[in-house]
């Protein structure tokens, strides 16, 4: 089952407001079940992954994501479904539609919808340029070390 757009949940005086929030975020905000399959995906999905919501509802999460990034992705995942209301961080590989790599950095935390069933609700932030620096300013020092 496909979770419903937080829009067609809100009372109608609140829709403007969340349409207003998911629409402008620059983080993406998705929510995966228990099999980690998306079940909602933000706007956002276009800036930073180069995909709509629509192209990936329905699709396992891992098929986004790095191989070699997989296992910290499914301990955050099962960690925030045994822990529900806690908060849990990973940072992955994301693969973008154009083919490249980003770096993404999420937080989530578990909670139960109104069947009782739980999700794991993400925001998740492009952090690939902030990486990047990260590496290169590493492998600077690292050669300045090599030279003293």
């Amino acid at each position: 089952m496909i979770w419903p757009n937080p829009l067609h949940c809100a009372l109608p005086h609140q829709r403007e407001h969340l349409r207003l929030l998911l629409e402008n975020s620059t983080d993406l905000i998705i929510t995966v079940d228990s099999s980690g399959t998306l079940q909602y995906v933000s706007p956002a999905s276009e800036q930073i992954i180069g995909r709509t919501s629509e192209e990936v509802l329905g699709q396992n999460v891992l098929g986004f994501i790095h191989p070699d990034d997989h296992t910290a992705v499914l301990t955050a995942l099962g960690s925030a479904l045994q822990n529900p209301g806690s908060i849990h961080n990973a940072s992955c590989r994301c693969m973008h539609k154009d083919g490249s790599w980003r770096t993404i950095h999420g937080v989530g935390r578990a909670v139960a919808d109104e069947a009782g069933q739980l999700l794991i609700v993400i925001t998740a932030r492009d952090i690939t340029e902030q990486k990047n620096a990260e590496d290169a300013r590493r492998e600077s020092e690292e050669r300045f070390s090599a030279l003293a």
